[in-house]
């Protein structure tokens, strides 16, 4: 990763697309604490109005507010700045707020893994109040289905990737009632039981859109969804 760091502090997404991503630039930051100011500054440069990040995972040439500045970027994003950035910390969260959707959840989109879990597990930390926060909660367990599990759309059957996306939201909302805790126990369940005897988590079944995601992805995210429930039960 430090290899693929430009000397302006850019990292593209590591595909097709040459573009600068955000989301690599912000992950790198995690990762990399000794380019954590480089990275900050490349992420801070590159603030839309009202505190929004751009993508180059979906270049639309529609659809501004709802993915090209998708409120996964902004999250991730939002999860660099320090105290010295708090306006536009301020805005990012303001944009989180006014683009979650009336059911309590952001929509979920082709380009961030299909499931309104993917913004919503790395989000729900910066919604400004906790009445929002409780609304993203809520519509997490609404979902859940009869087996433990979570689908990728309402009414379908569970599948380990949102169920480990949905699980991270729960945990990141701090969800500590009954009813939450007995949800992530449950989802906690069923993903077990559902590992492969390799210890691997299928991504099936999913949308055909997901080709670019496989068992590898949904292995690692449930990988870190199972390490969170460890340490909140």
């Amino acid at each position: 990763m430090r290899s693929k760091l430009s000397d302006t502090g850019e990292l593209s997404y590591w595909s097709a697309y040459p573009s600068l991503c955000i989301e690599t630039c912000s992950a790198a930051y995690q990762a990399l604490p000794g380019e954590r100011a480089r990275l900050r500054e490349t992420i801070v440069r590159h603030a839309l109005p009202g505190g929004r990040w751009s993508t180059s995972l979906a270049p639309a040439t529609d659809g501004y507010d709802a993915y090209l500045a998708g409120p996964s970027v902004t999250a991730w994003a939002l999860g660099t700045l320090d105290r010295k950035h708090h306006g536009l910390a301020k805005a990012g969260r303001g944009y989180l707020a006014t683009t979650l959707g009336e059911e309590g959840l952001w929509r979920a989109h082709p380009a961030f893994y299909a499931t309104a879990f993917y913004p919503a597990h790395l989000a729900i930390r910066y919604l400004p109040s906790k009445p929002l926060r409780d609304a993203v909660v809520a519509a997490t367990l609404r979902q859940q289905t009869e087996r433990g599990g979570w689908a990728f759309s309402v009414g379908g059957k569970p599948s380990a990737l949102p169920t480990a996306l949905a699980l991270s939201t729960l945990l990141a909302g701090g969800a500590r009632t009954t009813g939450a805790v007995r949800a992530v126990k449950r989802g906690t369940g069923w993903l077990l039981a559902n590992q492969t005897r390799t210890g691997a988590f299928s991504l099936s079944p999913a949308p055909a859109v997901l080709f670019y995601a496989g068992d590898v992805y949904a292995t690692c995210v449930a990988a870190m969804a199972l390490a969170g429930v460890g340490e909140f039960l």
